[in-house]
């Protein structure tokens, strides 16, 4: 027998002896149905692969069958045609299941409608070069295909330096810092930035120095900072360069009172009280021999 006949006639034993095993076995396997995805495969491709009851699964065969075997809105004879094998026309009915398809043509999944994080290089970005860019979650993918992605879906640009690796920017249109920006920003900081505040940095709110427009960041799909038309979608970005540690008091002061506050590309920031007396506060200065310790430099 081969492994298939074998597994049968098992089967069919358990049941002879055992009326009710067919059923226990089926209750029991119901409770592990499952989706999974496997990264390791074909590059290019990933793995998606399910485990249903034989009911649903039979019934999701058939309907991919339909939708497979539609036939393409274009004629062959007018410079389209259709070129997918069976595979690929089961593969397409299957995303366009769950995602949708394009308005004017069924058979042909619609743009994924998510955020995609692509972090790729500055020079990558502009053509300049073709180093490979990581999509976040997959990983490696080819400098051409995320260039492509600015027009294929909504996506979020995470532009790093090259010399440290440090992200230089995440754009208009996320308002939480990520956990590496959030990260540098407290290290940076080392403390509240606020003058004199000697709450540690670790225990402060990450605050938007120019406030960020969630409002103009939802409308928006463009994706980055450098393109985005500051007179349609005004507010700050969540970048190094406006965001700095502040204990939830001086948050709430700058917020909703009449301290005013605008920061340096470098992080440093400057402070107007409502009497208009300017201070200065820089990032920590992690040289051995400075005497830095935290509090803002009055030169108001």
């Amino acid at each position: 027998m081969t492994g298939g006949q074998l597994r049968k006639a098992l089967r069919k034993g358990c049941r002879a002896v055992d009326p009710d095993w067919g059923t226990r076995m089926f209750a029991k396997a119901r409770k592990t149905r499952r989706v999974g995805f496997d990264f390791r495969g074909q590059d290019g491709l990933v793995t998606l692969y399910a485990a249903l009851p034989p009911v649903e699964a039979l019934a999701v065969k058939d309907r991919l069958e339909q939708l497979a075997a539609v036939p393409s809105p274009t004629p062959p004879g007018e410079g389209g045609g259709e070129e997918r094998c069976h595979d690929e026309r089961m593969a397409d009915a299957l995303v366009t299941a769950v995602l949708g398809a394009k308005p004017d043509d069924p058979t042909t999944p619609a743009a994924p409608g998510i955020v995609l994080q692509v972090l790729v290089p500055l020079p990558t970005l502009l053509g300049l070069r073709e180093d490979t860019a990581e999509l976040v979650g997959y990983g490696d993918i080819p400098a051409g295909m995320a260039r492509e992605m600015a027009g294929d879906a909504a996506w979020e640009l995470w532009i790093h330096d090259e010399l440290n690796g440090h992200l230089l920017d995440q754009g208009k249109h996320s308002y939480p810092p990520n956990a590496p920006l959030g990260r540098y920003i407290t290290n940076r900081d080392r403390y509240c930035r606020f003058p004199g505040c000697p709450r540690p940095a670790a225990s402060c709110d990450k605050d938007h120095t120019e406030p960020f427009d969630h409002r103009s960041a939802q409308d928006c799909r463009a994706p980055d900072a450098a393109t985005c038309d500051p007179d349609l979608h005004p507010g700050g970005s969540t970048s190094a360069a406006n965001l700095s540690c502040l204990c939830r008091r001086t948050h709430r002061a700058k917020t909703f009172g009449d301290y005013q506050t605008r920061q340096d590309p470098d992080g440093t920031q400057h402070w107007i009280t409502p009497l208009g007396r300017t201070y200065t506060t820089h990032p920590w200065d992690y040289r051995p021999d400075s005497d830095r310790d935290g509090d803002g430099d009055g030169d108001g």
